[in-house]
Order: structure tokens, then sequence, then C-alpha cells
């Protein structure tokens, strides 16, 4: 069992971990917000890892304008919150050149 996760682990590209460790600094704080940015009207913290070529992004809506987006209408939300990933899926392959992640 342990070998198939091995092997699985050192199938993925570099960027792959690059973008999971990431991930993972964001969850535990341990990240530095790179900068701010307003997409789509809400406001995200951009985390950016230059150590692989190109660089990795993570973006996370902040708390007040996730508050926001919840205070609106329930009716339609699944749209509106699939409308806002493409948005931010778009703003960090700009950033970062890679491709899009499409939902």
């Amino acid at each position: 069992m342990a070998g198939s996760l091995s092997a699985a682990v050192w199938a993925q590209e570099p960027s792959d971990l690059a973008r999971r460790a990431l991930s993972e600094a964001v969850i535990a704080h341990t990240a530095t917000v790179d900068h701010i940015a307003t997409i789509g009207g809400y406001e995200y913290e951009v985390y950016v890892d230059r150590s692989v070529v190109p660089p990795v992004a993570v973006a996370t809506i902040t708390s007040e304008s996730m508050d926001r987006l919840l205070a609106t209408p329930q009716k339609g939300m699944g749209e509106r919150m699939t409308a806002q990933h493409a948005k931010v899926s778009r703003y960090l392959a700009k950033l970062t050149g890679r491709p899009e992640v499409k939902r």
C-alpha cells in the first residue's frame, strides 16, 4: 500500500506538489499573502509560489467578501459560484501563465 501511494506522489508534476504545498500552507496560516485582488467584485487574498516555473498560485476569498456573497439571494447561488470560480481561475491562469482550472 505504501508503495502505491509513493508511486502516485512521484507521478505528479512538481507544480502539482508545489500547488498542494501552497494550499496546505494557506490552510495552516503559514503562507504570506502576495497581493489582494478584486475579482468579479469580491476581494481575494492571492498567494504565489515562484519557486517553480511557471509559478503556482492560490486565491482565497476574504471573510468580508464571503459574508457579502452569502448575503445575496440563495436563488441562483450555484450559478453565481460557478461563474465566480471561472473568473478566479482566469485570473490565476493569467497571473501564472498556466492553463485555467475548469470545473
